[in-house]
C-alpha cells in the first residue's frame, strides 16, 4: 500500500503543521482533566494523520524530475523494502508526534545517504523536487531553503527547555554551505533520542542544513552525487535480481532433483521418460535464470564503466588543453593516455571475442523427444512439458538477443571512448617534448612499441568493421519492419540514385550543353578577350568534363540529406574513391595538355608524347598509392607512427622514381639543355658526361635548371595571358626605344619601292601566299552549306567585324567552300537606303529583269535555282535616321522569302551592326553570327612573318637593339627585339591586321638590295582630336558608326548644316585623320586606333 509519508509528508511545511498541532494539543490538554486530555490528544492525533494522508496524495500529483536513467520499478522496490521497517514503527505510534518524528528521520536519513553516495529510502528527485543539474533552479531553491533554515533555528531557540547558551549557539550556527547537520554523534543522537517536540524541531533543522549543504555544492559535485545514486540503484537492483534468480534457480534445482527421483521411482517407461524431460527442463530453466542475472550484472558493470570512461575522457580533455607544449607534464600525460588506451583496447578485444564466440543460451541438453502417452494424467504432463519447452526456447532466443545487444552496446561505448582517447593521443604526440617525440617516432624501443600498438589498433578496427558490418546489416533488416526506417532508407536510395543519374546525364550531354552556353554567351558578349577566354574555357571543360563531373558528384555525396560518410566505416572508402577521382582527373588533364601542346607546335612527337604520358602515369599511380596509405592510416590510427612511416616510405619512393625517370630521360634532358644553353660552361660538362655514370647527377642538375626556366616561362606566359600586361610591356619597350633611338620625322614618308610595298598591302587579298588561315566560324558555315545542298533550309549568315579585320577575305574563303554552286558577289560601293534602290542592286547582281522592283517578284526570280549570294559592306544599306531603314527591312524580308533556295552571307561593319541592333531593339534576322574578334599578338606576328617571307626581304633590327640588354647572345637579342616590336605593333593596331600592315610597311627603310632596316614608327599626335569642336567630334563618331560617310549623309544623320559638316570633314582631312574615297570619307589606317581610343574616352562608342 502507498504510505502517506512517501512523498510530501516529510517536507518542512508538513512538519511545521504537525508541530503546531502538537503544541496546541499539549497546551489545551494541560487545562483539562485526564479523560478530557485523552480525548483531546486522540482527536489531535487523528487530525494529524488525516493531514498527513492529504498532503501525501497531493504530493503524488507533482511531476517527478528526472534524475537520470533509473528504472521506476527499481525505485519502488527499494522504497517498499526500506519503508516496510518504518511501517512497523508507525503502526505502534501512540501519537502524531511519533508519526512526525518517524517521517523526519526518514527524510534526514535519505538526505544523509544521498550526500554520502549511498542508497537511501527516498530518491533525490523525491527529496528536492527539482533537477539538480539545473543551476538556476538550484540557486533559487537554495535561497528558499536558507530562509526556511533561519526560521527553523529561531523556532528551535524559543522552544521550551532550550538553554540560553544553546539558543545563542543555534543563532550563530555555521553557514549552509559548510555541510551542516553537525558531527556524526549529533546525528546519531537525533535517531536515538526519545520523542519530544524539541527533537522534532532539531530533526527539521538538521534536514534543512543537509539540504542546504547539498544545494550549495558545485555543479560537478552534484553531478557526482547523482551518478553515485544511480550506480547505487544499479547495484541494489542487480543484487535483488541476483537473489531472485538464485532463489528461483534453487527452486528449479529442487524440482530437478524431485524429477530425477520420480524418474527412478517411475512405474513405466513413459513415466520415466517424462520425469527425465522434466529434470532437463528444470535444469535449463535454472541455468537461464542465472544467465539472465549474469546479463543484468554485465549491463550494470558496462553502465558503470561507461560513466567512469566518460569522466576519464573529460578529465583527459581538460588536461590536454591545459598542459604546456614540450613540458614534462605533457610527456607524463602521454604515458597516462597510453595506459588508458591499452585498458580500453583490452576491454574491446574481450567484447569482440564474446561477439565472435556467439555463445548460445542455456537449453535442455540433447534432443528432447516427448513420448506418446495415452493416460490422461500423463497426457496433461506431456502438454505442460511441451509448453515449457517452447517457453524455454523463446526465453533462450530472448537471452541470446539481450546478451548480444548488451555486448554491442558495451562495445560501441568502448570503441567510442577508445577512438576519442586515440585522438587525444595524436594531439599529445605533437605537444610532447622534442626528445620524447623523437623516441616515439624513431626506431627505438618506444617507437617500436608505438608501432606495435598502432598495428594492434588496425587489427582491432578490422575486427570491428567485420563484426559491425554484419551487425549493421542485421539491425537494418530488423529496422526495415518500421515504416519510418523504410522511408529513410528509400529516401537515401532515391537521393543517391538521382545523383548517379544526373552524373551520367551530365557526362553524356556536357558537350552539347557547353556549345549551347558558349553560343548564347557569344551573342551577348562583344569584348574579344572575353570571347577568346570563353572559347578556351569551354573547350577545356569539355576535354576534362567527364572526370570533373565524376569528382563533383563524389564531393556532393556528403551533402545528401541522410547520407553520413564521416564515420570510420565509410570515411575510408569514401576517401579512397575521392582520391581515385582526383587521380583520374590529373591523368586526363596531363594527357589533354600534352595533346594540346603537340597540336600547337608539333614540338612533341608521338613517341615522346607517349613516353611523357607513361612517366606521368607512373608518378600519378605512385602518388595515388601513397595518398591511399596516408589517408587510411590517418583515418584508422591518426597521424602517428604508422603515418610517419608511410611518409618516410613515400619520400624514399619519390627519390627512387625520380632516379628512374632521370635515367630514362637522361639523353633527352641533355639534348634539350645543350640546345637551350649551347655555349655555357655547364653545357660542356653535360656533353662530356652524357655516357658516364656521373652524368646522371649532372643531368639531374641540368633538369633542375630546365625546370626552373620552364617555371619562369610559364609564369611569364601566365602574366602575358592578360592583355593589359602585354600592353604594359609594349609601352615600356617603346619608352626604352624612344630614349635610345634618334628619330627623324622626315622618315614618316614611304621609303620602300611601290613594288616591294605591295607585299604589305592593306587591301583584301586573294593570293593565299599573303594570307594566313584565320577564318573563325568557317567550318560551321561549311556544315550549314552541306545541309543546304542536301535540301534543308539554308538560312542566312552575317559576318561582323571592324574595319580591316578581314571580312572580305572571309567571304573569299567562304566562296572557296561553295565550289560547284553558283555564287553571286555583291560589292556595295554606294549608299542605298530606299527599298527600290536595294532591290535594284540585288536584281542587277543576280541577273533579274530590270522591271523587277518589288520583293515578291525578286523572290520568285531568286527561287528558280539554288545559289549563294554574298553581300559585302552591307552597312551601306542603312543610315542612322528616322526614314532610313526601309531599304534594309526590304532586304531582310527578301532573305526570309528566299531562305529555301538562297544561302545568304552578309558582311557587316562592327560599329554599324551595333548601331543597327540598337535601333532594331536587338531583333535577330540572321540564323548564324560570325564575330571577327581582334587579332591576337601571335596572329599579328604570324601575318607579318608571312608577308616578310613572301617579299624575300632580309629584315634588320640592328637600329632597335636596346643597349641595356646584354646576355652575350646577339641572335637572342635580335629575336627578343623582333618579338617586342611585333607586340608594339599589335598594341598600337588594337588587333587590326590592316593597321598592323600599314604601320609595318612604313616602318621599313631601304638599306641595300634585298635588305631593309626597321625603324621606330611614330604615333599620331592625339592633341589634334582634343581640339575638335563638338560638331566635328560627332562627325568623327558618325564616320566610325557607318564605316564611311559622305557629306550629305553626315548632314542627314546628324541634323547639322551642310556647312558645319563640310568644315568638320575639312579639319579631319587636314590632320590626316580622315581621307576621301570618292565622295565618301573614312578614317585613315594610321589614325584608326587613336580615334577608337578617343571615342571610347568620350563615351561615343562602347567596344
Amino acid at each position: 500500500m502507498a504510505l502517506p509519508w512517501r512523498s510530501k509528508v516529510s517536507t518542512l511545511g508538513a512538519l511545521r503543521l504537525h508541530c503546531c498541532l502538537l503544541h496546541v494539543t499539549m497546551h489545551v490538554g494541560r487545562q483539562r482533566s485526564p479523560v478530557q486530555r485523552y480525548f483531546v490528544r486522540s482527536f489531535a492525533a487523528v487530525v494529524a494523520i488525516i493531514v498527513l494522508l492529504a498532503t501525501g496524495r497531493s504530493a503524488h500529483a507533482v511531476p517527478e524530475v528526472d534524475a537520470g536513467p533509473v528504472d521506476a520499478s527499481i525505485t519502488d522496490a527499494t522504497h517498499d523494502a526500506d519503508v516496510s521497517n518504518l511501517d512497523a514503527g508507525l503502526a505502534d505510534a501512540e501519537s502524531a508526534l511519533d508519526v512526525a518524528i518517524a517521517a523526519g528521520r526518514v527524510e534526514l536519513s535519505s538526505l544523509l545517504a544521498f550526500r554520502e553516495g549511498r542508497l537511501g529510502t527516498r530518491r533525490s528527485a523525491d527529496l528536492f523536487r527539482l533537477d539538480l543539474r539545473d543551476q538556476s533552479a538550484v540557486e533559487r531553491r537554495l535561497v528558499e531553503v536558507t530562509r526556511e533554515l533561519e526560521l527553523a533555528r529561531i523556532r528551535l531557540s524559543h522552544a521550551p527547555g532550550v538553554s540560553p547558551a544553546s539558543a545563542s549557539a543555534l543563532r550563530d550556527a555555521e553557514a549552509p554551505g559548510d555541510g551542516g547537520a553537525g558531527g556524526s554523534s549529533d546525528v546519531d543522537s537525533l535517531f536515538a533520542a526519545d520523542a519530544s517536540e524539541e527533537l522534532l524541531r532539531r530533526i527539521a533543522v538538521a534536514a534543512l542544513e543537509v539540504r542546504a549543504g547539498i544545494l550549495a555544492l558545485t555543479a560537478a559535485e552534484r553531478a557526482a552525487l547523482l551518478a553515485a545514486e544511480q550506480d547505487a540503484v544499479r547495484v541494489e537492483t542487480t543484487r535483488r535480481e541476483r537473489e531472485e534468480a538464485d532463489r528461483e534457480a534453487a527452486l528449479a534445482e529442487e524440482a530437478q532433483r524431485k524429477a530425477l527421483q520420480a524418474a527412478q521411482e517411475a512405474r513405466s517407461n513413459v513415466e520415466r521418460q517424462l520425469a527425465e524431460v522434466r529434470a532437463r527442463v528444470e535444469a535449463a530453466r535454472g541455468a537461464q535464470l542465472r544467465a539472465r542475472a549474469d546479463i543484468a550484472e554485465s549491463r550494470r558493470e558496462a553502465e558503470a564503466a561507461s560513466v567512469t570512461w566518460a569522466a576519464m575522457l573529460e578529465r583527459m580533455r581538460h588536461d590536454v588543453v591545459e598542459v604546456a607544449a614540450g613540458s614534462e607534464l605533457a610527456d607524463s600525460l602521454f604515458d597516462r593516455v597510453i595506459t588508458e588506451l591499452v585498458t580500453l583496447r583490452t576491454r574491446a578485444e574481450g567484447l569482440l571475442d564474446r561477439i565472435e564466440a556467439n555463445t548460445a543460451a542455456p537449453r535442455p541438453k540433447g534432443s528432447v523427444v516427448l513420448p506418446v502417452v495415452s493416460e490422461p494424467e500423463l497426457a496433461r504432463e506431456r502438454e505442460r512439458l511441451a509448453e515449457e519447452l517452447a517457453k524455454l526456447e523463446k526465453t533462450a532466443t530472448d537471452l541470446e538477443l539481450d546478451e548480444r545487444q548488451e555486448t554491442w552496446t558495451a562495445l560501441r561505448s568502448v570503441m567510442h571512448a577508445e577512438r576519442e582517447l586515440n585522438g587525444l593521443r595524436i594531439t599529445l604526440l605533437h605537444r610532447v617534448s622534442e626528445a620524447k617525440r623523437a623516441r616515439l617516432l624513431g626506431f627505438g624501443p618506444e617507437g617500436q612499441a608505438q608501432g606495435f600498438r598502432e598495428a594492434a589498433r588496425v587489427k582491432l578496427e578490422i575486427r570491428w568493421w567485420r563484426a559491425s558490418g554484419w551487425e549493421t546489416l542485421r539491425e537494418t533488416l530488423h529496422d526495415l519492419r518500421r515504416p519510418s526506417a523504410i522511408a529513410h532508407v528509400s529516401f537515401e536510395i532515391v537521393a543517391l540514385g538521382t545523383l548517379l543519374w544526373a552524373t551520367m546525364l551530365v557526362r553524356r550531354r556536357r558537350s552539347a550543353w557547353l556549345r549551347a552556353a558558349r553560343n548564347h554567351a557569344a551573342r551577348a558578349v562583344r569584348r574579344p578577350g572575353l570571347l577568346r577566354a570563353l572559347q578556351r574555357g569551354t573547350s577545356a571543360l569539355d576535354a576534362v568534363g567527364g572526370e570533373l563531373v565524376a569528382l563533383a558528384a563524389i564531393l556532393v555525396v556528403p551533402h545528401v540529406p541522410g547520407v553520413d560518410v564521416t564515420n570510420t566505416a565509410w570515411s575510408v572508402p569514401y576517401t579512397l574513391l575521392l582520391w581515385y577521382a582526383i587521380y583520374r582527373l590529373a591523368l586526363t588533364v596531363t594527357h589533354r595538355g600534352l595533346a594540346s601542346a603537340a597540336s600547337r607546335g608539333g614540338m612533341l612527337a608521338g613517341e615522346v608524347g607517349e613516353r611523357i604520358l607513361r612517366s606521368v602515369r607512373l608518378v600519378g599511380r605512385s602518388a595515388f598509392f601513397f595518398a591511399v596509405l596516408l589517408e587510411s592510416s590517418a583515418a584508422v590510427v591518426g597521424r602517428g607512427y604508422l603515418h610517419a612511416l608511410v611518409v618516410r616510405g613515400a619520400w624514399m619512393m619519390a627519390a627512387l622514381i625520380a632516379f628512374v625517370l632521370i635515367r630514362s630521360w637522361r639523353d633527352d634532358i641533355a639534348s634539350v639543355y645543350l640546345r637551350v644553353q649551347p655555349a655555357s660552361a655547364f653545357s660542356r660538362l653535360v656533353s662530356k658526361t652524357r655516357t658516364h655514370w656521373v652524368g646522371i647527377f649532372v643531368v639531374l642538375a641540368a633538369f633542375i635548371v630546365l625546370l626552373a626556366s620552364g617555371i619562369v616561362r610559364a609564369l611569364r606566359r601566365f602574366v602575358l595571358g592578360f592583355e593589359h600586361s602585354r600592353k604594359a610591356l609594349a609601352f615600356l619597350f617603346r619608352r626604352r626605344l624612344e630614349r635610345q633611338v634618334t628619330h627623324d620625322p622626315s622618315c614618316d614618308e614611304v621609303r620602300l619601292e611601290p613594288g616591294v610595298l605591295e607585299f604589305f598591302s592593306e587591301r583584301p587579298v586573294t593570293d593565299d601566299r599573303l594570307a594566313i588561315d584565320r577564318y573563325p566560324g568557317l567550318d560551321d558555315f561549311g556544315e550549314r552549306f552541306a545541309r543546304w545542298k542536301e535540301g534543308q533550309r539554308g538560312g542566312s549568315t552575317v559576318v561582323i567585324g571592324r574595319t580591316g579585320f578581314g571580312k572580305t577575305s572571309w567571304l573569299h574563303a567562304a566562296e572557296e567552300r561553295c565550289r560547284g554552286t553558283r555564287v553571286t558577289r555583291i560589292e556595295n560601293a554606294r549608299r542605298a537606303i530606299r527599298p527600290e534602290d536595294v532591290l535594284s542592286v540585288i536584281a542587277a547582281a543576280t541577273g533579274a529583269p530590270s522591271t523587277t522592283r518589288d520583293v515578291d517578284a525578286l523572290a520568285r526570280h531568286l527561287g528558280r535555282e539554288k545559289r549563294v549570294i554574298m553581300v559585302d559592306d552591307a552597312q551601306l544599306w542603312f543610315l542612322r535616321g528616322g526614314e532610313t531603314l526601309e531599304g534594309w527591312r526590304s532586304f531582310v524580308q527578301l532573305m526570309e522569302l528566299t531562305g529555301d533556295a538562297v544561302l545568304w552571307v552578309v558582311a557587316f561593319a562592327h560599329y554599324s551592326w551595333e548601331l543597327l541592333s540598337w535601333i532594331e531593339k536587338g531583333e535577330q534576322c540572321f540564323n548564324a553570327h560570325v564575330h571577327l574578334a581582334p587579332w591576337s599578338e601571335a596572329e599579328i606576328g604570324a601575318l607579318l612573318a608571312r608577308r616578310n617571307g613572301v617579299s624575300g626581304l632580309e629584315i634588320l633590327y640592328d637600329d632597335l637593339l636596346v643597349d641595356d640588354v646584354h646576355d652575350g647572345n646577339q641572335n637572342a637579342r635580335i629575336l627578343t627585339t623582333m618579338r617586342d616590336y611585333n607586340r608594339l605593333i599589335w598594341d598600337y593596331s588594337e588587333g587590326s591586321p590592316r593597321v598592323a600592315l600599314h604601320v609595318w610597311g612604313r616602318a621599313l627603310v631601304h638599306d641595300s638590295p634585298g635588305r631593309v632596316r626597321v625603324r621606330l614608327f611614330t604615333n599620331p599626335d592625339g592633341q589634334a582630336l582634343e581640339i575638335l569642336e563638338e560638331p566635328a567630334r560627332f562627325v568623327l563618331a558618325s564616320i566610325v558608326w557607318h564605316a564611311s560617310l559622305s557629306l550629305d549623309e553626315a548632314a542627314a544623320t546628324l541634323a547639322l548644316s551642310r556647312r558645319s559638316c563640310e568644315a568638320a570633314f575639312q579639319r579631319l582631312v587636314d590632320h590626316d585623320i580622315a581621307e576621301r574615297d570618292g565622295e565618301r570619307f573614312r578614317i585613315t589606317p594610321r589614325w584608326w586606333p587613336v580615334v577608337l581610343r578617343y571615342l571610347r574616352r568620350k563615351h561615343l562608342i562602347e567596344t
